[in-house]
Formats: C-alpha cells, sequence, structure tokens
C-alpha cells in the first residue's frame, strides 16, 4: 500500500505511521494513560503477555525496521537513512 512512498502515501499522513514505527524501534510507552486504562478493563484484548507501561521492542523492532524500510525504499530520505544506520560497535 505505501511500498516506497514515504510520507507522500494519499490519505495515509494523519495517521503518524513513521511516529508509530519509530516507536516501535527505538521504544517508549506503549499506549497513552486514557487507551491503557481501557485496554486493561477489556476482556477481548490479548493479556498473556504483560509487558507493562513500555514497548517490548525484542518483539516490535524488527517488524517496525523492516517496514519503515520499505516504506521509504527508493525515496532518498536522509533523515530516515539516519534512524536506519547501523550503529558503531566496538
Amino acid at each position: 500500500l505505501i511500498l516506497g512512498q514515504g510520507n507522500a502515501a494519499a490519505g495515509l499522513s494523519d495517521l503518524q505511521i513513521e511516529n508509530k514505527l519509530r516507536k516501535y524501534m527505538t521504544g517508549g510507552k506503549a499506549l497513552e494513560a486514557a487507551q491503557a486504562a481501557q485496554a486493561a478493563t477489556d476482556p477481548t484484548l490479548c493479556c498473556r503477555i504483560k509487558e507493562g507501561e513500555n514497548v517490548n521492542v525484542d518483539v516490535t523492532a524488527p517488524g517496525a525496521t523492516l517496514a519503515l524500510g520499505l516504506m521509504f525504499l527508493k525515496t532518498n530520505s536522509a533523515s530516515v537513512a539516519a534512524r536506519l544506520e547501523v550503529p558503531n560497535t566496538n
């Protein structure tokens, strides 16, 4: 649907997909306070894996990284390339 279109995908700019994927790559709070309260009381939601209020990047980061990479494929976006750069390690 948005393969190689980046932020220019028609009708999807208000969904803030790039920001959500970045959160799933780097971590942070999983839900806003109001959403978390609703999720805790909703019996239809999965609660087998409790991660607290933070995103479990061990689970979400690989998929989010691939999705962001495919979303900006061949767009030559420097800001996205900087986020996907492999860090230097010693």
